[in-house]
């Protein structure tokens, strides 16, 4: 890891927070004028025991390891959504197996867990309520 951004990342004040992150192709589908219709890919970085988004990514195809760990140092020094609340999790759960074996030693240099989770059945509600009010009538 870039020496300047792991020092920068350790002055943030950590906390005992779990954070989830799921990856999941969107149940909606996108249709530009010029291009083929397409699922999104929807990132969320969210706090477990509050259920406060502190991080959110839309993208037409399936973001890469690299790209989700980016997601995820972005996340940590706040942002409008989270009122600029500069805070590292000590926990991060990961729905998918090879973002979990990929993102876990670069988040165990800033001392952060990452477990893989198999179900995060928050963001299933979340994603078929979603769906739901969003379809045509």
């Amino acid at each position: 890891m870039d020496p300047k951004l792991l020092n920068k990342l350790l002055k943030i004040r950590q906390g005992n927070a779990t954070w989830q992150c799921p990856l999941r192709r969107a149940p909606i589908w996108i249709f530009p004028k010029k291009q083929s219709a397409y699922r999104p890919f929807i990132l969320l970085v969210v706090d477990q025991d509050s259920g406060t988004i502190i991080k959110t990514e839309i993208e037409e195809k399936r973001p890469d390891p690299r790209a989700v760990l980016a997601h995820l140092f972005d996340a940590m020094p706040g942002s409008i959504l989270t009122m600029g609340q500069k805070h590292r999790p000590a926990r991060i759960c990961i729905d998918d197996a090879e973002l979990v074996q990929f993102c876990a030693p670069q988040m165990a240099e800033v001392n952060v867990r990452v477990e893989l989770r198999a179900s995060l059945p928050e963001l299933s509600q979340a994603l078929y309520e979603f769906r739901n009010n969003h379809e045509p009538t």
